[in-house]
């Protein structure tokens, strides 16, 4: 007797449920054999993935280093081309002639401030506005030995350039210390380049033969109608120009003769700076080259003068020569003779008084 229930599900309700679920896990086998077969050929395709990384990756790293390398290189010369091609700007210059077009204006620089021997040297220049501009002026630091020395010659033969050098020795850098030594390098020059009457000594060049302190003087005198000068100095501080002042100012006139202004870091931003940088720098190195033949035991031309430690060790054995300064360390320690030989160290109570009196001295002027 068939149930109510049996008539409306159909006869035989069992076996049309197996049946479905026989087809379920049929499509299911073949679903599970598609994906075992997929991941066979994935397997057999495709490598471990550390195995993957060590293929790839020495690959990858050898194009980016030479990718780095080139774009270095590439900036490299790009920059060098650059700076060889071009000059600084005349930015302070500019904006001084265009508050007072009657201005002259005058870039001063000095080499050799730091060695332990040799002269300081300090270059004065003035480039008139409508001079044609020379490629490369930059700080002489960053240009180099051959390339200053033809922008040298480029800028003393240059006709409307007017330019001239100081050069301060040893022994006057003992008497009166570095800095105001530099200080009067700088005057010299700058006096030089714009007045007729000068009390310094004005060579035709510079030479080892000279004795005491110089200027050489180049390019036609630098005459003002107006007589109106500012000095553009590559520093912190610059020279006084006050006796020179009060000399040649007119009377009733306020305007000083020779204004200035100290720009740090003045050689590598004014063209007028950087071209007196290169001037002082080749003129120095000329002179220890000079000196080294005239001193070959302490290979002056090597080092300039600069206190390296091969330089240091040649003092320590053979002494001072006569344009070593005697005021640098570890000269100032020692006893020398008249032949800058070393005879001794100074005592410790001498080396105190010394030093006291010069703090005492720096008190005085401080007062004043």
């Amino acid at each position: 007797m068939t149930s109510s229930f049996q008539m409306i599900i159909g006869s035989d309700p069992p076996r049309r449920r197996s049946a479905r679920l026989q087809m379920r896990n049929d499509a299911k086998d073949v679903t599970n054999n598609n994906e075992s077969t997929h991941n066979k050929r994935k397997r057999a395709v495709s490598p471990p993935l550390h195995i993957r990384q060590q293929r790839t990756t020495p690959q990858t790293n050898k194009k980016s280093k030479l990718h780095t390398a080139t774009a270095a290189a590439a900036s490299k010369k790009q920059t060098k081309d650059t700076a060889a091609a071009t000059s600084l700007p005349r930015t302070k210059e500019k904006y001084l002639l265009s508050k007072k077009s009657s201005l002259k204006i005058i870039g001063v620089d000095e080499a050799g401030r730091g060695p332990l021997a040799g002269p300081v040297v300090a270059a004065a220049i003035h480039i008139p506005p409508t001079s044609p501009s020379i490629p490369g002026i930059l700080d002489s630091k960053q240009v180099k030995e051959e390339s200053r020395e033809e922008l040298y010659k480029q800028i003393t033969t240059q006709k409307d350039i007017e330019w001239a050098v100081a050069v301060v020795d040893a022994p006057k850098i003992d008497e009166i210390n570095i800095l105001q030594a530099t200080m009067l390098g700088m005057k010299m020059a700058v006096e030089t380049l714009i007045l007729r009457d000068v009390k310094w000594n004005v060579v035709n060049e510079a030479s080892v033969k000279e004795k005491g302190s110089y200027v050489v003087r180049g390019g036609p005198l630098l005459m003002n109608e107006e007589k109106k000068y500012h000095v553009l100095i590559d520093g912190n501080r610059s020279p006084s120009f006050d006796d020179t002042n009060q000399k040649h100012q007119k009377e009733g006139e306020e305007e000083e003769l020779i204004s200035s202004t100290p720009i740090i870091k003045g050689d590598s931003l004014e063209y007028s700076i950087a071209a007196a940088s290169i001037l002082a720098k080749v003129t120095r190195d000329a002179l220890m080259k000079d000196y080294d033949a005239l001193y070959p035991q302490y290979e002056l031309e090597r080092h300039k003068g600069y206190p390296t430690a091969a330089h240091m060790k040649l003092v320590w054995e053979l002494g001072a020569s006569p344009i070593h300064r005697r005021s640098f360390a570890p000269l100032k320690h020692m006893v020398l003779d008249e032949d800058g030989k070393i005879l001794g160290e100074k005592k410790e109570e001498e080396k105190t008084t010394k030093s006291a009196g010069k703090g005492a001295g720096r008190r005085r002027k401080t007062k004043k």
